[in-house]
């Protein structure tokens, strides 16, 4: 292991312990704010397709703004592990969600994926600039510094994903809790994918 990974890993470690130490009132603080922060963003009441994640562990609480999104007639997508690669797919109700890799509810295999899986097409108006990009990816992370440089759990599996879609980068928004910036830059590599924003409440 490089010394670039191995700062990575040890990085890992302190932020996901510092997350799993977060009081309860802390945690229900956080949801609150973070719930209100996205609801009323101008990306997220622009946006007719919300790419998201189904929160696990210590993660922040976005699970009122995946219910939101649908009961607001938006289309919600949600990954689903499938190898090396996370594909999104819509979700019409969270309680159709199954136990998937790491434990982390996921859209169950889909029969035939038709509508359901999220293609990415941002239209020659979008690509020229003469029409707003009308889709939303909101993503989580371990840590994030003052460039919006973003550390995941080492899988890449969302720089991969975002790697080919550069208008859904740019309108993307990672989201966690005050205590995950960090002061220093994060180590990065060409292929880490910033997002557009980062909410930290």
């Amino acid at each position: 292991m490089d010394a670039l990974e191995e700062k990575k890993k040890q990085l890992r470690r302190q932020m996901k312990a510092l997350r799993d130490a977060i009081s309860e009132a802390e945690r229900e603080r956080a949801r609150v704010l973070i719930t209100e922060r996205i609801l009323g963003h101008q990306w997220f009441y622009g946006a007719n397709r919300v790419l998201a994640f189904m929160p696990f562990g210590s993660e922040i609480d976005i699970t009122e703004i995946l219910q939101e999104t649908i009961r607001q007639g938006k289309d919600l997508y949600l990954p689903r592990t499938e190898g090396a690669q996370i594909r999104f797919y819509r979700v019409r109700d969270l309680k159709a969600l199954v136990p998937g890799t790491y434990g982390i509810l996921e859209p169950p295999a889909p029969a035939d994926e038709g509508e359901s899986l999220y293609r990415y097409d941002p239209g020659e108006e979008a690509l020229r600039g003469d029409a707003r990009f009308p889709e939303l990816c909101i993503m989580p992370g371990l840590a994030f510094d003052v460039t919006k440089a973003r550390l995941g759990y080492g899988g890449g599996y969302y720089d991969r994903f975002l790697a080919d879609k550069f208008l859904l980068s740019l309108q993307s928004i990672a989201v966690g809790f005050a205590c995950q910036q960090v002061p220093e830059l994060l180590p990065v590599l060409p292929s880490d994918v910033r997002p557009g924003q980062v909410i930290l409440v």
